[in-house]
């Protein structure tokens, strides 16, 4: 039996950095709104933007091909935006760039990263690819709405750092507009007040305005209200939750009988098929638990080479399984 994962996934990978231009810089950009970056450029261009977006391509990909005029209109826009964002690319396929491609993790083309505070924070590009979809993507990660309770400011990075040294953070999204906007905000002070020497940061985001937090998290804003728990060793979530449940949800965090989060695809449907799929909430049963030998691939459902391989894998499998 050969198992196929189905887990979200991004095959682009998008870097955003902004930077003060040198002379060199600025006339490349007059020609094109995309910056090209280079071996001999890359690490001049990321320390001098804070926020910067750079595209890992290669010249001879179909997908980059079709991405580039999309990225470079809304490159055009992006950097009339106030303040800009600039918006690069560089050829990930060169060798004279390895060092950058190996050094962000790139192993497909493209490959969009976000890049914030000089380099010092990365970002999945989380968007559509048209250049309507990556311009308004891409404001909403200039700012965002939230409150930290306890003390200091938000930003995503910061709370995916707050976890540091064992320490978990915990995250109440909700909607400034909501009714029960303070008898949430009450039950999550109560929370605070009894766990918050228990190694747990507390943080509430109003995502009312720009979704940067819940892109950062890959939630959805269908389950808001949620509370959201990055801890040392797992993740835990409570979607749609009530203002009375904080408090006993904290409670089974600390008596250890909280169930873990696992982003999963639905549990496939049982099908008479030469390969099996399989999600992330079933992948125990049927992978490690198995007694059989099982090949298990791991896929993106829309790569257009993902789908020749999974047809060469039926073929296989028919003929042979």
């Amino acid at each position: 039996m050969a198992s196929s994962l189905l887990l979200p996934s991004a095959c682009l990978a998008l870097l955003l950095l902004p930077l003060p231009l040198s002379s060199s810089t600025r006339g490349r950009l007059s020609e094109e709104a995309v910056l090209t970056l280079d071996a001999g450029n890359f690490l001049e261009a990321v320390a001098a933007h804070q926020f910067i977006v750079v595209n890992f391509y290669a010249p001879w990909c179909y997908w980059s091909k079709k991405l580039a005029p999309e990225y470079e209109k809304a490159a055009s826009i992006l950097r009339s935006h106030d303040p800009p964002i600039v918006l690069a690319k560089i050829d990930a396929s060169d060798r004279k760039n390895q060092d950058f491609t190996q050094k962000y993790g790139v192993v497909g083309y493209p490959t969009i990263k976000l890049l914030g505070n000089k380099g010092s924070t990365v970002q999945e590009y989380l968007g559509a690819r048209d250049a309507e979809s990556i311009v308004e993507y891409l404001k909403k990660q200039v700012g965002t709405a939230s409150t930290e309770i306890k003390s200091g400011e938000y930003s995503p990075s910061s709370l995916a750092d707050n976890n540091d040294g064992g320490k978990a953070t915990a995250i109440l999204f909700l909607r400034s507009g909501d009714d029960r906007f303070r008898d949430f905000k009450d039950q999550f002070l109560k929370a605070l007040k009894q766990y918050s020497q228990k190694n747990i940061g507390f943080t509430m985001v109003d995502v009312s305005g720009p979704q940067v937090a819940l892109q950062y998290f890959k939630l959805k804003e269908s389950e808001v209200p949620l509370i959201f728990m990055e801890a040392s060793t797992a993740t835990y979530m409570k979607p749609n939750v009530e203002p009375d449940q904080i408090l006993p949800w904290f409670k089974q965090y600390m008596d250890g009988t909280l169930e873990p989060y696992h982003k999963s695809a639905p549990v496939p449907e049982v099908s008479d098929q030469p390969v099996e799929k399989v999600a992330a909430s079933n992948l125990n049963d049927v992978i490690f638990n198995s007694a059989k030998k099982v090949l298990l691939e791991l896929r993106e459902t829309m790569e257009w080479a993902c789908q020749t391989l999974v047809a060469t894998i039926v073929e296989i499998f028919t003929k042979h399984g």
